[in-house]
């Protein structure tokens, strides 16, 4: 799982790459992209906004294929009240990007649906949204010993 989030982190960390906002800390940047969760508070000097966090929620194997569910938590900062719509365009970005480009490192295929939402509750002047992918990794292969 681990290889899928880094493989899925490089492959945004292009996507987002040339898209700049504003921070927490009144620069403006490119998103972050994080596997897991962002670093402690006061453990960098980067600032938190905005980020692309990719995040495998779950898992399933089957006996035909085995398959992770991957969460992509992008978030942004602005202080203008469509500070939303940054990132439903990073949203679209990352959409796009995986529609032209479904298999990456040649082993790992997203399948549709691919859903997203903008959460209800937005902390202003902090905006967030939600990305939630399936992907078919490679399935183990059973061992049998002749005896």
């Amino acid at each position: 799982m681990n290889d899928l989030v880094d493989s899925i982190c490089a492959f945004l960390g292009t996507v987002v790459a040339n898209y700049s906002l504003e921070t927490n800390q009144k620069a403006t940047k490119s998103p972050q992209v994080v596997a897991g969760w962002l670093p402690p508070k006061r453990s960098s000097d980067i600032p938190d906004f905005p980020y692309v966090i990719v995040r495998a929620s779950e898992g399933k194997d089957s006996e035909e294929m085995a398959t992770v569910t991957v969460k992509i938590l992008v978030g942004t900062y602005a202080e203008d009240p469509n500070g939303f719509r940054d990132v439903l365009n990073i949203m679209e970005r990352i959409r796009i990007a995986f529609g032209e480009q479904r298999v990456l490192e040649k082993k790992y295929r997203m399948e549709y649906p691919f859903s997203w939402r903008l959460f209800d509750d937005q902390p202003y002047p902090e905006w967030a949204g939600e990305i939630t992918t399936t992907w078919v990794v490679p399935l183990p292969q059973e061992i049998t010993e002749v005896m």
